[in-house]
């Protein structure tokens, strides 16, 4: 469930980020209009549908993954499909990944970055429970999978292998919230972290 709070000044955006407990991640926008969309969303449109997504992710990875030695340098080859997914997003490839920061003041300096006073529009700030989201997907991967016994604690340092080996392998209908355990320079400095759909074929917030 999505809510609002309208602010009209940055003492109550920084009264209301603050009161917030540390089980929360964010994303800053500079546009409050645009919703919360991948850039795989956003590249695909209106031409959007599940098959042309499944395609769309298939041929990205594997294109990206043959030319990837142009652009790793002396950067190690991701071990994972999250991992993959990661570096494909840091070099501007659309992907089914959103990102994320554990810092509200990290998230209200990108909402700020390419914000125009002039439009008179309003930015905002998503404020996400990645405790309560990764809750309900364990307990909805436990009730489709009888022999899934993981739990918020023991899934730490395994969320690249549940996400192949389990969510993304039978396309569950939950959301997904982790880093990668392979960071690159960039997400780590912008202490950076993913929301992304378990199922390729379904937006996190269908339009």
């Amino acid at each position: 469930m999505i809510s609002d709070l309208h602010v009209n000044s940055i003492d109550e955006l920084m009264r209301a980020l603050n009161s917030l407990p540390n089980c929360f991640v964010f994303r800053g926008q500079s546009d409050a209009d645009w919703g919360l969309q991948s850039t795989l969303e956003r590249t695909l449109g209106g031409k959007w549908n599940a098959k042309s997504a499944r395609k769309f992710e298939d041929y990205s990875l594997d294109v990206f993954k043959s030319k990837y030695h142009i652009y790793s340098g002396t950067e190690h080859l991701p071990k994972s499909k999250l991992s993959w997914l990661s570096v494909m997003q840091h070099y501007g490839v659309p992907t089914r990944l959103i990102d994320f920061t554990t810092s509200p003041y990290i998230a209200l300096y990108f909402a700020l970055e390419t914000y125009d006073p002039l439009s008179k529009k309003a930015l905002s700030i998503y404020c996400l429970d990645y405790s309560a989201i990764m809750e309900k997907s364990i307990e909805y991967i436990k009730g489709k999978d009888k022999l899934f016994n993981e739990s918020r604690s023991t899934i730490k340092g395994q969320q690249d292998s549940i996400f192949e080996d389990t969510v993304d392998r039978y396309s569950y209908d939950i959301a997904w919230v982790t880093e990668p355990i392979e960071l690159n320079a960039r997400i780590d400095r912008q202490s950076g972290t993913f929301l992304i759909s378990g199922n390729l074929e379904k937006k996190l917030i269908p339009l």
